[in-house]
């Protein structure tokens, strides 16, 4: 989803036509706006369209001097970068139970989906799934030999990231 604003530039010919021009995704309007000049900047709302590909038509609605045409655009919003924070404790001790939160956040989304939290020590290895609530997600994981366990946490993305 297009989750920061954004535009569309639009300029017709001649520069003299006056009036209005609409973008559509289909059949739904995303927006208009006036010209001047020739030219006009259509805003794009915040999460008006999906990820992927869009051929967006431009019309132009006319006006007394010039007739109604129109034409397309093609844009392509694409995934997010998110950006994921882990807070985990220093050293776990045999038999504790270590707290490891997780923060997903994305410019303008809230993330959704899950993160995969995996601790190593040599060749021991914990891995434990949990799904994001608000964008975050607690886990507590036991472990029974002590050491220096490296946490890694890894975003497994949604249809936005």
């Amino acid at each position: 989803m297009l989750f920061r604003s954004g535009s569309v530039a639009v300029s017709v010919a001649p520069a003299a036509a006056t009036g209005t021009v609409q973008l559509f995704d289909g059949t739904r309007r995303l927006g208009s706006a006036t010209l001047s000049g020739g030219t006009a900047t259509i805003p794009l709302a915040a999460r008006s369209l999906e990820v992927g590909r869009h051929v967006l038509v431009v019309k132009y609605l006319g006006s007394a001097s010039y007739a109604a045409s129109q034409g397309t655009v093609t844009v392509t919003v694409v995934k997010s970068r998110p950006k994921v924070k882990v807070q985990k404790p220093e050293r776990i001790d045999a038999g504790d139970t270590a707290r490891i939160a997780v923060d997903v956040t994305g410019d303008g989304y809230e993330a959704t989906g899950k993160v995969e939290i995996v601790l190593t020590l040599g060749r021991r290895e914990i891995v434990v799934r949990k799904t994001l609530a608000d964008g975050e997600v607690v886990a507590r994981v036991q472990v029974d030999e002590p050491g220096d366990w490296k946490v890694t946490a890894t975003y497994l993305g949604d249809e936005h990231t």
